[in-house]
């Protein structure tokens, strides 16, 4: 693949990605808070944001992970979710932490 071909897959995912986090982001608010459930479902276990966070993005890493190991030299052989599913969702999530991250902060100016 040569760098050409490689950043249209890279603005193909975004897209995707972006899609996911607009699609998915409505299905797990409970208010207009984009990180109302990492809020909530922290304060239920005693964690922070970041914790709720870390456990669902080490599932995704998990999931890829496991599908590497299963099958090395092609991990996208017989997954109930393609390989391209579980990447859109681990990058969708360090966006999450981005966000995150971000909340509170005055915004960087680069010039």
């Amino acid at each position: 693949m040569n760098q050409k071909e490689f950043e249209t897959k890279i603005e193909e995912l975004m897209k995707v990605v972006n899609k996911t986090l607009k699609g998915k982001g409505v299905e797990y608010q409970t208010n207009k808070d984009v990180f109302s459930n990492f809020i909530t479902l922290g304060e239920q276990l005693d964690l922070t944001e970041y914790q709720v966070w870390s456990v669902y993005f080490s599932k995704h890493i998990f999931s890829i992970q496991n599908a590497i190991k299963n099958f090395p030299s092609n991990p996208d052989n017989n997954l109930a979710e393609p390989l391209d599913s579980r990447i859109t969702d681990a990058v969708a999530y360090l966006f999450l932490l981005y966000g995150m991250s971000k909340r509170n902060k005055q915004p960087i100016d680069n010039n």
